[in-house]
């Protein structure tokens, strides 16, 4: 389990959030460049489909 997953899910669940993904970086630090960093990239690409639908 990724560290902070339990408390992420524990939040979500108690305010009425969805979880529909999990992104990760291995071994990476907030500092790195999003370039290095492939599934920080993955979840902003992600953002900016969802934005682009209709709901």
């Amino acid at each position: 389990m990724i560290a902070g997953s339990a408390a992420i899910e524990s939040f979500a669940k108690a305010n009425g959030y969805e979880l529909v993904d999990e992104f990760y970086d291995a071994a990476a630090s907030g500092a790195d460049p999003i370039a290095e960093r492939p599934g920080f990239a993955a979840m902003l690409n992600r953002m900016l489909v969802m934005a682009s639908r209709p709901y």
